[in-house]
C-alpha cells in the first residue's frame, strides 16, 4: 500500500558497471574538539532523553579515532545533496535542518527520484554531478557494492561504534563481508497480523504454528466469518518478497546452500514443505486468498481475512485506520513456524551510503552519519525523529528503549514484541551479491509456480538452488 515505506523504492536491476576511481578522504571540515567526547558519551549507554550541549562541530570521521585538528582560517560553504525516493519529505527536511544548524558552513539539498530509482541514481553516481549521499535498498545494495559504487565506512571514527549499536539483523543489512556500507534511519520486519475480534469469536489465541493457523482458518471459514481467512502478498516485488522470506526464516529454513553448492532438495526440508503447505492452502484447504497482490497488505483492514503477513510499521497504519473509519482491531504476533513457534523473521534496512565518486567525501560521510546514526551532539536524532513522527521502527535498541519512543509505539504495538521481532530479524540471503536482484526475481517466480501447481515443490526448490549456483559463477545455468 502507498503508505508503507517498503513499497516506494525503485527497480535497480543489476548490470555491469565501470569502476570509478577511488577518491581519498580529506580531513578538512572536521572540528573534533568536544565532539568525540559527546560521541562516546552517547555510545556508552542508552539514548539520552535530553540533548547534550551542542558541540563545536559534529563527531570526527577519519581513518581512525584520532582527534583531527581544525583547519585554520575561514571555510567556504560546502554544497551537498542527498538522493533518495520521496517519502515524508517534511520529516526529512527536519532532519536536514538539524544538520544545517550544527554545520552552518554546509548547505544541503535533497534530490528526489520518483521512478527508475536504481538506474537513475546509478547514472548520477557515474555521471558528472554525483550525490554526496544516496539511499539504498535491497535491489541496489549488492550491485552497487559489487560495482565499487559505495565507499566502505568501517575504518572511519564513529561509524563502527554506532553500527555496533544496531539490532543484529540491521547490522547485517548494512554490512558487506565485514565492511560497513552505510547507516539506517529505520529497520523493519515481518509479523503476523490478525483480526482480534475474529479470533475472539472462535475463542483462540494467535497461532504459533502453521498447523494451528490452518485449524483456526478452517473454523473461521466454516462459521462464515471470512471467505478467505489468510491473505499473503506473494506477488513479484522490486526489492524482496519479504513475506516469503519471513515464512522460510520462521521455519528455520534457508534458500541458499553453503558456497551455493548444488544440492538436491530433501522433501523434509523446510522450503519444499512450505511450498507444499501453501499450495494445499490454496487449492485443497481453500483458506488462502488467490489474490496475491499489493492489496493483501491492507485488505485485513476491511474486515476480510483474519490473517496477513505485514511489516511492523503496518501497526501504526492499522491504528490510524481504526481511529478514522472504525476498522477492526488488528493484533500482531510472530510469524508462525512449522514444527513449533517461529524462530526468526525477515527484515529490511534502508540505509544511507556514500558513493565512491562523492565530492567532499569527509563531509559526505559526516552527513550519512547524521542521517542514519548520531548527530553532532551524539544523539540518535534522525532515527528517533522518524520513530516518533512516522512510526518507523528504529534500527537501534537504545532508541526503542527511550521512554518517549516506547510510549509512542505502545499506542499501536506491544513494544516488547517489536523489540523481539526486530531482534530476530534477518536480511534476505545473497543481499550483498552483485547478482542478488536477478536471483531474487527468479526465486519469486519459482515460488509462485509451486504454489499454483505449475511446478512441484522439489522442482521449484532445486531451480532456486541451481540458479544461485549458476549466478555465483560455479557452473552454467541449469547444471
Amino acid at each position: 500500500m502507498k503508505t508503507d515505506p517498503r513499497s516506494v523504492a525503485g527497480d535497480g536491476l543489476y548490470r555491469a558497471v565501470r569502476r570509478p576511481p577511488s577518491v581519498p578522504f580529506k580531513r578538512r571540515h572536521f572540528l573534533a574538539a568536544g565532539g568525540v567526547g559527546a560521541l562516546f558519551a552517547a555510545l556508552t549507554g542508552c539514548e539520552r532523553s535530553s540533548a547534550l550541549p551542542v558541540a563545536p562541530s559534529t563527531p570526527s570521521v577519519g581513518a581512525s579515532a584520532t582527534v583531527i585538528a581544525p583547519t585554520p582560517g575561514p571555510i567556504a560553504p560546502v554544497q551537498m545533496n542527498v538522493m533518495g525516493w520521496p517519502y515524508r519529505q517534511e520529516l526529512l527536511e527536519n532532519v536536514l535542518d538539524r544538520f544545517r544548524r550544527l554545520n552552518p558552513d554546509v548547505e544541503v539539498a535533497f534530490r528526489e527520484v520518483f521512478n527508475d530509482y536504481g538506474s537513475r541514481v546509478e547514472a548520477a553516481i557515474l555521471g558528472e554531478a554525483p550525490s554526496n549521499v544516496v539511499l539504498v535498498r535491497e535491489a541496489q545494495a549488492g550491485a552497487w557494492w559489487g560495482g565499487n559504487l559505495l565507499r566502505p565506512l568501517s575504518g572511519l571514527a564513529s561509524f563502527g561504534q554506532v553500527a555496533d549499536k544496531l539490532f543484529p539483523g540491521a547490522r547485517a543489512g548494512v554490512s558487506a563481508n565485514g565492511e560497513l556500507a552505510g547507516l539506517p534511519f529505520y529497520s523493519d520486519a515481518i509479523v503476523l497480523a490478525y483480526n482480534a475480534a475474529t479470533l475472539d469469536a472462535i475463542g483462540v489465541r494467535p497461532p504459533t504454528t502453521w498447523d494451528e493457523l490452518l485449524a483456526q482458518a478452517q473454523t473461521i471459514r466454516d462459521r462464515g466469518l471470512s471467505r478467505w481467512p489468510l491473505s499473503l502478498n506473494l506477488s513479484p516485488k522490486l526489492n524482496a518478497n519479504l513475506p516469503w522470506w519471513a515464512i522460510v526464516y520462521a521455519a528455520g529454513g534457508r534458500l541458499r546452500t553453503e558456497g551455493d553448492a548444488l544440492r538436491n532438495a530433501d522433501p523434509a526440508d523446510p522450503t519444499p514443505r512450505l511450498l507444499r503447505m501453501l499450495h494445499s492452502y490454496l487449492v485443497d484447504d481453500l483458506i488462502l486468498d488467490p489474490d496475491f497482490g499489493e492489496s493483501s497488505y491492507s485488505v485485513i483492514l476491511d474486515g476480510g481475512p483474519a490473517f496477513a503477513l505485514v511489516g511492523t510499521y503496518f501497526a501504526r497504519v492499522a491504528a490510524t485506520a481504526r481511529d478514522q473509519r472504525r476498522s477492526p482491531r488488528i493484533g500482531f504476533a510472530p510469524v508462525p513456524g512449522l514444527d513449533g513457534p517461529g524462530v526468526a523473521t525477515a527484515g529490511w534496512t534502508p540505509f544511507y551510503a556514500v558513493p565512491t565518486t562523492a565530492p567532499d567525501p569527509d563531509t559526505s560521510a559526516l552527513l550519512a552519519l547524521h542521517l542514519g546514526g548520531i548527530d553532532g551532539t551524539g544523539e540518535f536524532f534522525a532515527p528517533r525523529s522518524w520513530a516518533m513522527n512516522e512510526g518507523l521502527p528504529p534500527a537501534y535498541p537504545a532508541v526503542l528503549e527511550n521512554s518517549e519512543v516506547r510510549a509512542r509505539f505502545a499506542e499501536w504495538i506491544e513494544p516488547d514484541l517489536l523489540k523481539n521481532v526486530l531482534g530476530s530479524a534477518r536480511p534476505v540471503e545473497a543481499l550483498w551479491e552483485p547478482w542478488y536482484d536477478t536471483w531474487e526475481h527468479w526465486m519469486q517466480e519459482e515460488v509462485l509456480a509451486a504454489i499454483w501447481g505449475r511446478k512441484t515443490a522439489i522442482e521449484a526448490t532445486d531451480s532456486i538452488n541451481r540458479y544461485a549456483h549458476g549466478l555465483s559463477g560455479r557452473t552454467e545455468f541449469g547444471g
